[in-house]
């Protein structure tokens, strides 16, 4: 009986059948084929570009979509929107597609810097402590008083004592200040009426009544509490060492101050974000 096939026919039927496995294998990986992409960051200040990147392999047709009308045909770069709100990013690589959503932002508004001032009495008394505040955006302080004609102190808020009457120019500067800053005040002798232009010398003299049980204690009380945003438990740091809540620190001078003839030299809110943070208090006793 003859062959129904020749051996020619029998070989190109098994090269066709060949290549159309081989067609339906590759048509089979593709379709399984994962896109891989990624968009960064997902979230970012206007104006500030978002990197794209596509690592998908043997791409043929690839587009990237923004959510905005814009697209690019390149694998990888970068892109910066001109308006805030949420876009939907879409990639597609040969029909396959993925998506993200970034989210555009405005910028946030940075504060402006605070020029540095100096916060002090125009007069004083001779022998008195004074408290010269620094108060602005700076580091490094440096103050000179006038009196010794050398850097008196390094810290931000200081109690001076000056020994001599007199009218002294007091320099304040700082690292990162071009120019520095002057204050003048004239030192007077005890007898003599001074013009204190302390904004937080009242402050301080609600303090003092309290020790001398001078006036009611609960009017002083919540006459200092006013310049503390009314906050009761607000932490109070006596010398830069011992720490205690306000109504506990008040009610301590109420029972003990005069006994220990105690004396408050300085009295500062300390702020932050525009709220007292802590209330600095620099006092002593005469026993």
């Amino acid at each position: 009986m003859d062959r129904l096939f020749s051996k020619g026919t029998l070989l190109v039927f098994s090269i066709m059948l060949l290549v159309l496995g081989c067609t339906f294998l590759l048509r089979g990986c593709n379709s399984e084929r994962e896109v891989k992409a990624n968009v960064f960051p997902k979230e970012v200040e206007l104006g500030s570009p978002v990197m794209y990147r596509d690592s998908t392999e043997n791409v043929k047709e690839l587009i990237w979509e923004f959510g905005n009308g814009d697209f690019s045909t390149d694998h990888k770069g970068t892109y910066t929107y001109t308006a805030p709100g949420n876009y939907k990013v879409r990639v597609k690589a040969d029909g396959k597609a993925q998506e993200f959503v970034v989210k555009v932002v405005q910028k946030k508004k940075t504060a402006e810097k605070k020029f540095v001032r100096i916060v002090a009495p125009k007069t004083a008394y001779v022998g008195e402590g004074v408290t010269f505040i620094a108060d602005g955006d700076a580091t490094d302080w440096q103050w000179k008083f006038g009196e010794t004609g050398k850097v008196d102190s390094y810290e931000q808020n200081v109690i001076y004592h000056y020994d001599s009457i007199g009218n002294y120019k007091v320099r304040l500067i700082s690292g990162n200040m071009e120019y520095p800053v002057f204050h003048d005040i004239k030192v007077v002798s005890p007898s003599v009426t001074r013009d204190t232009t302390n904004p937080f010398d009242k402050l301080r003299q609600f303090l003092q009544n309290i020790v001398d049980c001078k006036g009611s204690y609960d009017n002083n009380y919540r006459g200092a509490l006013k310049f503390l945003n009314n906050n009761e438990r607000l932490l109070v740091v006596v010398n830069n060492n011992n720490e205690n809540d306000f109504y506990s620190y008040c009610h301590g001078l109420h029972i003990t101050g005069k006994q220990h003839g105690t004396y408050i030299d300085m009295a500062i809110p300390e702020k932050e974000g525009g709220r007292v943070k802590r209330l600095l208090v620099s006092q002593r006793t005469s026993n």
